[in-house]
This record gives C-alpha cells, sequence and structure tokens, in this order.
C-alpha cells in the first residue's frame, strides 16, 4: 500500500506537469486512500499478530480461533516492509540468527525445529517452502535487516548466501532455483536465473548501504 501511494504521488506529479487537474486530483486522492490502507495494515498487523514471546509476528487461524505459530522465512517481511519499531525488529533479528533458522547457506525457509521441515528436491506440483534456501526470501530480509541497523547479520546472511550460489556455479556451471539447507545441496530447476540475479549486487549494496527497494524514506519508530 505505501508503494501504490508513491507511486499515485509520481503520477500526480508528472500529471501536474501537463495541467491535468482532474488528472493530479484524482492521483492525490488515491494518495490519501492507499496511505491510511498501509497505515491501518501496520497498526493491525502489529497490535494484532505480534508475538513478544515468540519473537515474531504469528499468524490467527480465524476458523479454529488459535495460532499458528509455524516459524518460517515470513517473519522477516515485516523488516522489509518497514513495518515495525526498533524493539520489534531486534527481536525478529535474534530469532533469525538462531541456528534452527540460520544454516550455512542462508535462512531457511522454516525452521529446522518445525516438524515439517525437510529439504526434499522438489518443484513438481509445487515448491518446497519447508527447508530449502531460497535467494529471493533472503534478500529481501537482507534489506530489511539493514535497515534496521542490523547491518552484521545481514551480511553474514547474504555472504552465506552468494557463497552458495559461487559453489553451484563452480560444481555444475549454472545456478538452481533453491539449496539444501541441510549440506547445501542444489535443489531443483537447473539453469535456474530469475531472483537468483539479486545476489550479484546483494553484498556490494550492503556495504554501501543501498536498498534498490527503498522508494521513500520511513521512519522507524523507536518505542514499543
Amino acid at each position: 500500500m505505501t508503494r501504490q501511494a508513491l507511486f499515485a504521488e509520481a503520477w500526480a506529479s508528472g500529471a501536474s506537469t501537463r495541467g491535468a487537474f482532474d488528472a493530479v486530483e484524482g492521483y492525490r486522492a488515491m494518495v490519501v486512500r492507499h496511505r491510511a490502507s498501509a497505515d491501518n495494515l501496520t497498526r493491525t498487523l502489529n497490535a494484532k499478530l505480534w508475538r513478544a514471546d515468540l519473537g515474531y509476528h504469528a499468524a490467527w487461524n480465524m476458523s479454529s480461533r488459535t495460532w499458528i505459530e509455524a516459524k518460517t522465512y515470513v517473519i522477516a517481511m515485516p523488516l522489509w516492509a518497514v513495518a515495525v519499531n526498533a524493539s520489534q525488529a531486534a527481536a525478529i533479528a535474534q530469532t533469525l540468527r538462531g541456528a534452527d533458522m540460520l544454516s550455512e547457506v542462508g535462512l531457511r525457509s522454516t525452521s529446522s525445529d518445525d516438524p515439517r521441515y525437510s529439504n526434499e528436491d522438489m518443484i513438481v506440483p509445487y515448491s518446497n517452502w519447508r527447508g530449502p534456501m531460497w535467494v529471493n526470501a533472503n534478500v529481501l530480509a537482507c534489506y530489511g535487516l539493514a535497515e534496521y541497523g542490523h547491518r552484521e547479520l545481514a551480511l553474514e546472511i547474504a555472504t552465506r548466501v552468494v557463497r552458495a550460489l559461487a559453489a553451484d556455479l563452480r560444481l555444475s556451471h549454472v545456478w538452481h532455483e533453491a539449496y539444501s539447507t541441510a549440506d547445501g545441496r542444489a535443489l531443483a530447476a537447473p539453469g535456474f536465473l530469475s531472483w537468483d540475479t539479486l545476489s550479484a549486487e546483494l553484498l556490494s549494496n550492503l556495504q554501501r548501504g543501498v536498498n534498490p527497494f527503498k522508494l521513500a524514506p520511513r521512519k522507524i519508530v523507536t518505542d514499543k
């Protein structure tokens, strides 16, 4: 929603240079709606789903009215969206740093403590997100961590990811879609590129403090 608001602001600016009054007013109205939606989603996320005892946001089953406490890569996404305060970010970083989440090749897609944890080499009929390292999820986590000042952890994760991709190139001369967090083995779709290419400038971006996903500054709340 925040990104949609920023795009609407850009459209309004472009339209104003052409003197399209009605278009400008329409885009400005979109900005207000999208920012309100973004703020509401952020408030709801932190008021309803934040679990300080776990150190991350948990899901809530609306049917059974019970918590779903599965620890997966998704817990890093609020950092990337800059949707938490500094204390929450520190708790999430600590959770991601745990041995059950951080493997030799990067963050696991699912905690190794989860009974469903698996590094099965499968992509059909669906991809395995129950354990393997996925480059796209790791990249977003790295930029999110860096945004909150957890640069050392972000660099450590990024280094492990890049090292895994480099090892794959040396061994098989191609990249794969995912990697085993048990032994670093390449999994599925040999010759895969797509989001693996996000690794190309990951380390240099983190070292220089560059976040290519950042469209505009967002103030990080420091209190709880």
